[in-house]
């Protein structure tokens, strides 16, 4: 491991600060910052994450909320999931509702 840095440290400084910029610990970082990047003039699906631009962009309305797609594929599963929660949530309070109402009797 020493041998390496050896030769590492031999080589100009822009080569080295080349190598060392590339170093496997910031990896990971740099995932998380190259995709904020590519979403600053962009949008991302609010399904799947993907980048999109904004003239691909499908662009829906559930709920009175915004919400943007890259495919009908992705509109139709958001959609879908959105509106399952919202009846689950629907039931969930029916179902309180007859047991107070139940425990009054």
């Amino acid at each position: 491991m020493k041998d390496i840095y050896f030769r590492i440290y031999k080589l100009p400084k822009e080569l080295q600060d080349i190598i060392y910029e590339f170093n496997v610990e910031h990896r990971p970082l740099y995932g998380k910052v190259l995709k904020q990047i590519l979403a600053i003039g962009n949008y991302m699906c609010d399904n799947c994450e993907k980048i999109i631009s904004k003239s691909e962009a499908k662009i829906k309305f559930i709920f009175f909320q915004k919400y943007r797609f890259c495919s009908s594929y992705c509109s139709y599963n958001c959609r879908f999931d959105i509106l399952n929660s919202f009846k689950r949530n629907i039931l969930k309070r029916r179902y309180k509702l007859r047991v107070k109402r139940y425990k009054k009797l």
